[in-house]
């Protein structure tokens, strides 16, 4: 069993010096099952690292193989494994699998991931509305080849989540639905997927403190970094035809601070206003204000930390306030006996790691808005929700037409808007729609306004109460999609 080195008592924390510095063990398997013990045999090289969510634990390890055992029997693929604990290094904490081998001058070096990298090959097509995440997970998870285990996923209730995803890599789908639910999750070294809520698991076996197991130099880049900070958001979803959809999220308190720092990110992925709303307003939350990150270096193996929990630090002379900190993730370095973890500085709530990532299908990209509009208000003719009046028109098919002969009247259902809306753009995507007229009235309807497609114009009724009227005077015209860019004052 670990020692324990952090105990809360009534007085608060107490921190136990270790007994010893953590015992380990380091082996490969060839494909013909023979097992390769190198725990002896490593050099200046051999370390791991673990994290969760977006960290895909990999490895880096050095042997010698100057009597050339190793030379021609080690081939991609081959698994490699880490024991580590504070008895007889018999417990298990990593499985990876080598994905290169560079032959050295009597050496040779392996390096690979966390076997769970495999995820990143299987590709999903999934939809989900208003789904509990962990439904969202076991089901992603029966994608995933053979050998995986759901043991560790906490059942969620109440964690709604509207996601899709189009061809992602399983492992992207699984961390976005776990970052959108506020919670991480990670594979361990049996397989198994563990979900729950981000910063709510304390390790209470392991600490860190100065004149304990921090060297001098230990502690590294905890510092405002302003050069990060991002206070006005712009997230593009998936176009259909011309027709843009986007949100922006937008911190007044951040602006002021540290003046405007705007940020576009484009993911195809997103197919409805709820969707990019919510990844701005996540993008936001984390960008918003200058991270604290760094980390500390520990003297000594911590055998008994384990990915996403909160660690025990004490260090008065680097602003530690004594509590448990978030870690991101953490690198055993067998060579020099050490374990450095990340984190930041910043004592974890249940928002700390709220959609820090972006996946590979999110980019910063130029953008189909010329005029720098802040806002879209999108109409899909998929059904009747968006609806107010129909006078001579239907949706069928996906499609705005008349219903008889020409012409014809749509109106929409009203959406408030954040501000008053004080300019705006059409966008509209069809067939035969060269003569389709558009109105807008930024007054829950006192007062329309014609409006040209491709054309920024000034409102001259502004007002917060968005809707749109549209017009269709030929009886083959059809339209799927109508988008009003707007800007708001």
């Amino acid at each position: 069993m670990p020692r324990p080195v952090a105990t809360i008592s009534q007085g608060g924390f107490v921190l136990i010096p270790p007994s010893n510095l953590g015992i380990f063990a380091m082996k490969v398997t060839r494909s013909n099952a023979i097992v390769d013990d190198i725990t002896e045999r490593f050099t200046d090289t051999a370390a791991i690292t673990l994290g969760v969510s977006e960290i895909i634990g990999n490895f880096e390890v050095k042997v010698d193989n100057s009597d050339d055992i190793y030379t021609n029997n080690w081939v991609i693929g081959d698994k490699f494994e880490v024991f580590l604990d504070y008895t007889n290094g018999t417990t298990k904490i990593f499985r990876g699998k080598i994905e290169a081998i560079d032959n050295l001058h009597e050496s040779v070096k392996i390096t690979g991931r966390a076997k769970h990298a495999d995820l990143l090959d299987v590709n999903v097509t999934k939809a989900y509305s208003n789904v509990e995440a962990s439904t969202i997970i076991l089901d992603l998870m029966n994608s995933a080849p053979s050998g995986y285990t759901t043991t560790n996923v906490t059942l969620t209730s109440g964690r709604l989540i509207t996601i899709s995803f189009v061809g992602k890599p399983l492992w992207d789908a699984l961390v976005e639905t776990a970052k959108a639910a506020i919670m991480d999750i990670y594979v361990d070294q049996d397989l198994d997927v563990h979900l729950f809520d981000a910063g709510s698991i304390n390790n209470v076996t392991e600490s860190l403190a100065e004149r304990f197991n921090i060297p001098p130099d230990g502690v590294e880049g905890f510092a405002d970094d302003s050069a990060e900070i991002r206070n006005v958001i712009r997230v593009y979803g998936q176009k259909v035809g011309n027709v843009p959809l986007f949100y922006t999220a937008i911190d007044a308190v951040s602006i002021a601070t540290y003046g405007r720092k705007e940020e576009e990110i484009t993911d195809t992925n997103s197919r409805s206003m709820d969707e990019v709303r919510l990844k701005a307003e996540a993008v936001l939350a984390q960008k918003k204000n200058p991270p604290i990150i760094g980390s500390v270096k520990c003297h000594g193996l911590l055998a008994g930390l384990r990915e996403g929990e909160n660690l025990l630090i004490a260090a008065q002379s680097y602003k530690f306030e004594l509590g448990y900190y978030k870690v991101q993730s953490f690198t055993h370095n067998f060579s020099s006996y050490e374990t450095t973890v990340s984190l930041e500085k910043e004592k974890p709530k249940i928002s700390f790691l709220f959609k820090k990532r972006i996946s590979n299908e999110q980019e910063t990209a130029g953008t189909d808005n010329p005029y720098g509009l802040a806002y879209s208000y999108n109409l899909f003719f998929d059904d009747e929700s968006q609806t107010s009046i129909h006078s001579n028109t239907q949706i069928s098919a996906g499609f705005l037409k008349t219903t008889t002969g020409s012409p014809g009247t749509f109106t929409s259902t009203a959406v408030s808007t954040l501000g008053t809306v004080d300019e705006v753009e059409a966008r509209i995507s069809g067939s035969l729609i060269e003569n389709v007229a558009i109105e807008v009235s930024a007054n829950n309807g006192s007062g329309w306004q014609t409006i040209s497609p491709n054309t920024l114009t000034a409102l001259t009724n502004q007002g917060n109460k968005l809707v749109v009227r549209i017009t269709i005077n030929n009886a083959d015209t059809g339209i799927d999609s109508i988008a009003i860019l707007y800007s708001i004052v």
